[in-house]
């Protein structure tokens, strides 16, 4: 696609010229309140005619209504099969990679987080590496954001919302999750999960232990990071588990193999402590040693002198660089 003419406003933070917002507004493809099928029946009919050739409108209509369901196989499929005459092709391709949560070849919209309207979402769901979050436009994302229908809105916000508080910016990670909580009333698990990762976030673990609590048992895909979320969430507070929390956070790292889930091994580490594993715990620490001084700190709440002892003077393991300094003042009081 071919960006606007440039004028004052129209530049994003290192030059580039912004895109028109409407060719970005995903959220004007389609009706939320219509029934799938009928939508697709009202936008599809009629999409090729005369010599099995496509109508350009319909083929437009069809193609950004695809992207408004999130369907970007189905549109991505339907461009190969006809490709549109249009500028506005090589935006739709960026778009169904993002509409399905999948990192955009292209990172075409990436430099564009500063700019205005629809724009700055799709550019900082595009912007993977996260090099835009000092000079994104925070208030166009969140308008824009709010727009989308709710199953974009279930479906995308986490990224949006991780994408602000990697930045700091917790206001805009909350109004994300206010409009996915607005989004999946009755439906629940990602918008408590983004509840509970800002409550860690902000120093509220209890806060985010009550948000994950009720998805612990619940079959799917939210039940990992549920786990996660609640082995962060106990071990911040000095508290033990239920053994059966570790033993399930093993099961799921035996089931990744190599690709292993940012986090899993850290939860691993602080739930094996927290069920009174702390052999197993330090055994595992170098593969995740970031969690050094959470673990230490759970070490100091709840082991006994026996295991306690046993780990803080033995040779193979010394105390890491990454415990902070009033950790080890705790774990120098405890052996006087």
């Amino acid at each position: 696609s071919q960006p606007v003419d440039s004028r004052e406003g129209d530049l994003a933070a290192e030059g580039e010229i912004c895109l028109s917002p409407e060719i970005l507004d995903v959220a004007a493809w389609g009706d939320d309140t219509l029934p799938v099928p009928q939508q697709l029946a009202d936008n599809l009919s009629g999409l090729v005619g005369e010599f099995d050739k496509p109508h350009p409108d319909i083929l437009a209509q069809a193609i950004r209504l695809y992207l408004f369901l999130g369907f970007g196989t189905e549109a991505r499929q339907l461009m190969k099969a006809f490709p549109p005459e249009t500028q506005d092709a090589s935006v739709w391709l960026s778009l169904s990679y993002l509409v399905e949560g999948e990192v955009d070849p292209t990172g075409q919209l990436a430099p564009m987080a500063a700019c205005e309207g629809p724009t700055a979402l799709w550019a900082v769901l595009s912007d993977t590496e996260r090099q835009g979050t000092a000079f994104a436009n925070a208030a166009a994302v969140r308008l824009a954001f709010s727009a989308l229908p709710s199953h974009l809105r279930q479906d995308l916000g986490p990224s949006v919302a991780e994408y602000f508080l990697s930045a700091g910016d917790q206001e805009t990670a909350r109004a994300i999750h206010d409009a996915m909580a607005r989004a999946t009333v009755g439906k629940g698990g990602n918008a408590s999960l983004l509840a509970a990762e800002i409550a860690l976030d902000r120093g509220d673990p209890a806060g985010a232990e009550a948000q994950v609590s009720a998805l612990l048992d619940e079959p799917g895909p939210g039940q990992l990071p549920a786990l996660i979320a609640y082995a962060e969430a106990r071990a911040k507070q000095g508290f033990p588990v239920d053994p059966r929390v570790p033993a399930s956070l093993s099961a799921f790292a035996d089931a990744q193999g190599e690709e292993v889930v940012p986090g899993l091994t850290r939860a691993l580490i602080l739930a094996e402590a927290a069920a009174g594993r702390f052999d197993e715990a330090f055994n595992r620490l170098p593969m995740a040693p970031d969690a050094a001084s959470d673990l230490w700190n759970l070490t100091l709440a709840l082991a006994p002198d026996e295991p306690f002892l046993r780990v803080a003077v033995a040779e193979e393991t010394p105390l890491p660089a990454r415990v902070d300094a009033e950790t080890r003042v705790g774990i120098a009081r405890r052996l006087l």
